[in-house]
């Protein structure tokens, strides 16, 4: 199963809430969307802000389903690196 709009593996995560699982779709959509422009390594980068904003969400303890995020965002971006053969 591939997350809509992208050529990317769907979340497997089911332990988070609908927003953020929200938030890293729209990351990957923008990040599949410059690839398709051919800035593969911007998309790249558009992932990496958003990791560090919910790496700063995790740090202040607010939600318990941040560090499931980050795991999310991290093997997401795994994913897109080899989709789009950035050597990182």
């Amino acid at each position: 199963m591939r997350l809509p709009g992208t050529r990317l593996p769907a979340l497997r995560s089911l332990m988070l809430p609908t927003i953020a699982q929200d938030l890293l779709k729209h990351d990957l959509q923008d990040a599949e969307e410059l690839a398709a422009q051919g800035k593969p390594a911007a998309g790249y980068q558009t992932l990496v802000t958003g990791l560090e904003q919910v790496k700063k969400t995790r740090a202040r303890g607010v939600f318990p389903w941040a560090a499931e995020l980050v795991r999310c965002y991290e093997e997401a971006m795994e994913a897109y690196a080899r989709e789009h053969h950035l050597k990182l």
